[in-house]
C-alpha cells in the first residue's frame, strides 16, 4: 500500500529514497498531491511557470511506477484521484470573455474520458470540493450536491442538502471535501460547523460536533476512511479570551462520536487510518497510536519522533496504521513504524520537488 505525503509517496519495499519523480522547479511549479481513497495512486498536479492555463497531470502507482503523465489544456483548480488511476478535475479556463467551468475526467492511460460543463450551473461561483471513486464522481459547491457516473459523465443524482459547503482547505492541508473507494459517499464540511455526509442515492446525515465554550470555533476534517463512513476531525473553541480547548474527533456517519481533549490550542496533527480502526495524535516531540471505538478511543502507545525532530507540518498513516509519515519543521520527512516504534527511513527536501514512493507493508 502507499503512504502519502504532501510533496512525496513512499511505496518501497527496499525503503529506497530514489525518486519517482523529481520535478524542475524552475520551470514547473508543484501544486498538489492527493492519494486514492484505497491509497492504490497518487495524482500529481504540475502548472508549467510560462504557461499557467495548462495542468501537468503525472499519476503514480502505489508498485512506485508512474502509469502516465499528460498535459491537459485547461487550468485546474481542484483534483482527485480513484483506485483505478482515474482523474478528476475541476478546471476554470478563460476564452474570450467567458471563464468556462468544467469537470474532466482522465482516464488511467491519461486521455479524456469525459468533460461536463458546469459554465452556466455555477454562474459567478465556483465548485467548492470534487471527487472520484470507481464507480461515481461528485461536486459539492453551495448547499448542492451531485453525483456523476464514472464510465460516462451522466449526472445520476443531485441533493439540496440546505447546508452550504465552507472550505476546508486549511491553507492546502486537507481536502476540500472527501469521497469513498466507490466515489458513493461524499463527505464535506458545511455551514455552522457541520459534518455532512452524502450519498449518491440521495440520503444525508449531519453532524454539530460538541464544543465546549461559543467563541473561537474552528473545525478541520482532516481525513477519512476507505468508506468514506468515518472522519477525523480537530475543533477549537475558547471561552472569551480564556479557557481555549481543541478536540480531536472520529465521527461516524451514523452518529457515533469520540474525541480526545486538550487545554490550548494545539496545531497537533489528527488523522483516521483507511482501515478506520486506528487514528494517529502527532503532538510535537512524539505520535500517539489509538485503537478506534465506537465508544472511544484507546491509548496504545507513544513512538517519540527522530532524534533532533519536532513539529509536523502534515501527516499521513498507512491503510492498516503500520506505518505514519511526518513533515517536521526541518522539512524533512520521516518514515515511523509504529509497531516497534523505530524510524525505517527519512527524506530531505525543502523544495518539496519531488514525489518519491518508498515504504510498503
Amino acid at each position: 500500500m502507499t503512504l502519502y505525503e504532501r510533496s512525496y509517496s513512499f511505496s518501497d519495499p527496499n525503503w529506497s529514497d530514489d525518486p519517482v519523480v523529481e520535478n524542475d522547479e524552475g520551470t514547473r511549479t508543484h501544486l498538489g498531491q492527493v492519494r486514492s481513497a484505497g491509497q492504490q495512486y497518487i495524482a500529481v498536479i504540475i502548472q508549467e511557470i510560462t504557461d499557467t492555463e495548462n495542468t501537468v497531470v503525472k499519476v503514480i502507482s502505489k508498485d512506485a511506477t508512474e502509469l502516465y503523465e499528460v498535459t491537459v489544456n485547461k487550468h485546474a483548480v481542484l483534483w482527485d484521484v480513484n483506485d483505478n488511476g482515474e482523474v478528476l478535475l475541476y478546471t476554470e479556463t478563460q476564452s474570450g470573455e467567458t471563464l468556462v467551468k468544467e469537470l474532466v475526467c482522465l482516464s488511467n492511460s491519461g486521455t479524456v474520458k469525459w468533460t461536463v460543463d458546469l459554465t452556466a450551473e455555477l454562474g459567478e461561483g465556483s465548485a467548492g470540493g470534487i471527487e472520484i471513486g470507481t464507480e461515481w464522481a461528485g461536486i459539492v459547491y453551495n448547499d448542492i450536491v451531485k453525483f456523476y457516473d464514472v464510465s460516462d459523465g451522466s449526472e445520476v443524482q443531485s441533493i439540496d442538502t440546505n447546508i452550504n459547503w465552507v472550505s476546508n482547505s486549511n491553507d492546502g492541508l486537507y481536502q476540500e471535501c472527501y469521497g469513498s473507494n466507490t466515489g458513493f459517499t461524499l463527505v464535506y464540511k458545511g455551514s455552522d460547523y457541520k459534518v455532512v455526509f452524502v450519498n449518491k442515492d440521495g440520503d444525508l446525515w449531519a453532524y454539530t460536533p460538541s464544543f465546549p465554550y461559543e467563541h473561537g470555533r474552528e473545525l478541520d476534517i482532516t481525513g477519512r476512511d476507505v468508506d468514506c463512513g468515518i472522519v477525523s476531525v480537530r475543533t477549537f473553541s475558547r471561552y472569551g479570551e480564556t479557557n481555549p480547548r481543541t478536540r480531536f474527533h472520529v465521527i461516524r456517519r451514523t452518529g457515533e462520536v469520540v474525541y480526545l481533549e486538550f487545554s490550548g490550542y494545539l496545531s497537533y496533527k489528527w488523522l483516521i487510518s483507511p482501515c478506520s480502526e486506528w487514528a494517529i495524535l502527532a503532538q510535537g516531540n512524539k505520535i500517539a497510536l489509538y485503537y478506534v471505538k465506537s465508544t472511544g478511543l484507546l491509548h496504545i502507545s507513544d513512538i517519540d519522533y527522530a532524534s533532533g525532530k519536532s513539529g509536523e507540518q502534515s501527516i499521513d498513516l498507512s491503510f492498516y496504521g503500520k506505518y505514519a509519515i511526518i513533515l517536521h519543521d526541518s522539512n524533512e520527512l520521516y518514515a515511523y513504524q509504529l509497531k516497534d516504534g523505530v524510524v525505517k527511513d527519512s527524506l530531505s527536501n525543502p523544495l518539496q520537488s519531488r514525489a518519491v514512493m518508498v515504504c510498503s507493508d
